[in-house]
């Protein structure tokens, strides 16, 4: 057994993925919504429009993505699917949950690209996709808060979940490194061994678009880093983190999903009995607050170490920060 869910990757989707990409091209016998995946401009845009469409897909009771009845998609289609995304879910032990406004607008997105995919092959009607296109789904956006923590905190809880085992080791320096790099889950889930920098504790980073950045690290989470490859990984070609079996075998050549980063943090979590444990995003959006901090409000150097493609993104960051907000205003005359 392994230590989170296996995701079966279609055999048909991964022919797609070499044969197609950088340029969608027909193919007979080949669904549209394979076509639709395959044509994304980047390997984590198409793992992210799969997964999304697999959500959708289990809407309809089906696992596989051609199985679902794209061709008799309607508007009601639509707003039925809206309506689920919006709605609260619950983990096993109960634990309610509820999608952010721009999850469910990212679902829409590609509810809608797969629909166009079909109709470009003439197996949806042009009444229904115009219909569909029409949709307006109106999403409130929520407030984001997220709480401060400092180093003596996450410290303490690397040290905790640090049980010198494999999955102990990994766990805390995956925590370790998303609280003192500021990377993105799905960054952390393809960093390669070939892509650190020891000597200048310095990771060589995939982002959006496969655009490169390379970002230093806190020198006590490239510690972990360190001790996590030299004692338990080794120092061997390929993927810094994947799954680990009960005999502490692990996968190098195969990275986790961005999925799976929260899930075993979550896991992780869970074992500390935190009441709001954090996010892999509130470990990023706290490196930025610290960065801007500690660098007196430069925050070109925020957005080039975030690896943000517009400033504005980047300033979003801060907006919401109510308290910082309400200081301001307090002060103001």
């Amino acid at each position: 057994m392994t230590d989170m869910p296996i995701d079966n990757d279609s055999t048909e989707l991964l022919a797609l993925d070499q044969e197609l990409h950088p340029m969608t091209k027909s193919l007979d016998g080949v669904s549209p919504v394979y076509l639709y995946i395959a044509g994304q401009k980047s390997k984590q845009s198409r793992t992210m429009v799969r997964s999304r469409l697999k959500g959708i897909a289990l809407l309809y009771g089906e696992i596989e993505l051609d199985k679902v009845p794209w061709t008799k998609m309607t508007h009601k289609d639509a707003l039925y699917i809206a309506h689920e995304l919006s709605r609260p879910f619950y983990d096993e032990d109960g634990t309610r949950f509820e999608r952010r406004p721009t999850t469910i607008r990212g679902y829409m997105d590609a509810f809608r690209g797969a629909c166009k995919q079909y109709w470009l092959a003439n197996e949806l009607s042009h009444e229904n996709y115009l219909k569909i296109k029409e949709v307006k789904i109106k999403i409130g956006k929520r407030v984001k808060t997220f709480e401060r923590y400092d180093k003596q905190t996450v410290l303490s809880w690397c040290q905790a979940l640090d049980d010198n085992t494999f999955k102990g080791t990994r766990d805390a320096t995956m925590i370790a490194l998303l609280y003192g790099s500021g990377i993105r889950r799905a960054e952390l889930a393809h960093l390669k061994i070939e892509n650190i920098f020891f000597q200048k504790k310095r990771l060589r980073v995939l982002g959006k678009g496969d655009k490169e950045r390379v970002v230093p690290v806190i020198p006590w989470a490239f510690e972990y880093l360190v001790r996590w490859i030299e004692e338990k990984r080794g120092d061997n070609d390929g993927y810094v983190f994947s799954k680990i079996e009960q005999n502490e075998t692990t996968y190098d050549d195969k990275p986790l999903s961005p999925g799976s980063v929260s899930y075993l943090l979550t896991n992780a979590f869970k074992k500390l009995n935190l009441v709001n444990p954090p996010s892999p995003h509130a470990f990023r959006h706290n490196f930025a607050t610290k960065v801007k901090e500690t660098s007196n409000n430069d925050i070109k150097m925020v957005q080039k170490l975030l690896g943000h493609e517009h400033l504005s993104t980047t300033l979003g960051y801060f907006i919401d920060n109510i308290d910082e907000a309400e200081d301001v205003v307090m002060n103001m005359d």
